[in-house]
């Protein structure tokens, strides 16, 4: 009796450590589905979509009305794969896991080289463009929800937060700003850490943020900027030769 109550609860066990594995892979064709629709979506948008003010950002989930069921479902599909999925996925301890599905599952346009490390929290990552041998220190929280473009040989460091979208602190009903802006980052930029960049920022090329700044307004290129909210505070050199080249630490 001892005997088959062990292996039950062997079975039991297994079956509970089993099972987050097995939906994710059951899981994976509807993800799939809903990352290239959300990421048609956004590439049919107008660039200067919700920043004339006339209306608000776009969320991920269309806002429409819909019946309950298909709301529910949607609501489902969208929870786990944009809130639940995207987190674990950030603590894969390989990069090459990590940058495959963030490539192919959730259409992330990641170029060649790029190197995103552990911990990372993207939100919307169909919208979010990454250039060529950029390096995404670990934990950074890069909410697309508008659109992040970051081009290549751009140095993120650990614990960034950048934001695309914010609530109105005057509205009513606390609704998103009207006229919410995607950020734009520039080649060579390095962006300290702790640092938080706000909707609609542009940070030129070969530009620096030091640490723990927050960056409300945009930075010239080959500026360095520092503080809160972030003012400038020196130059860089402009005969910058450095390039990434994809190296990137194992299991993290």
């Amino acid at each position: 009796m001892i005997k088959d109550f062990m292996i039950y609860f062997c079975a039991v066990v297994a079956f509970l450590w089993l099972m987050p594995y097995v939906i994710f892979v059951l899981s994976l064709p509807i993800v799939w589905v809903y990352n290239k629709r959300e990421s048609r979506m956004f590439a049919n948008m107008p660039q200067d979509y919700g920043n004339n003010g006339s209306a608000s950002a776009p969320q991920c989930a269309e806002q429409e009305k819909k019946s309950s069921v298909k709301h529910f479902l949607i609501t489902l599909v969208q929870s786990y794969s944009q809130k639940y999925l995207i987190i674990k996925i950030g603590f894969i301890p390989s990069h090459y896991i990590r940058r495959f599905l963030y490539k192919h599952l959730y259409m992330t346009q990641l170029a060649k080289d790029v190197v995103v490390y552990y911990g990372a929290e993207i939100r919307c990552p169909s919208r979010l463009k990454i250039g060529e041998a950029t390096v995404v220190g670990d934990r950074c929280l890069l909410d697309a929800r508008n659109g992040i473009e970051i081009a290549e040989h751009v140095n993120i460091s650990t614990d960034v937060r950048i934001w695309t979208e914010q609530h109105d602190y005057n509205d009513p009903m606390f609704a998103c700003s009207p006229g919410t802006k995607r950020v734009k980052i520039g080649k060579y930029a390095w962006i300290g850490p702790n640092v938080t960049i706000l909707p609609g920022v542009e940070i030129g090329e070969g530009a620096v943020v030091a640490a723990g700044a927050v960056v409300t307004k945009d930075v010239q290129p080959y500026m360095l900027v520092g503080g809160v909210p972030a003012r400038q505070i020196g130059e860089r050199n402009k005969n910058l030769k450095y390039k990434f080249d994809g190296s990137h630490t194992m299991f993290y």
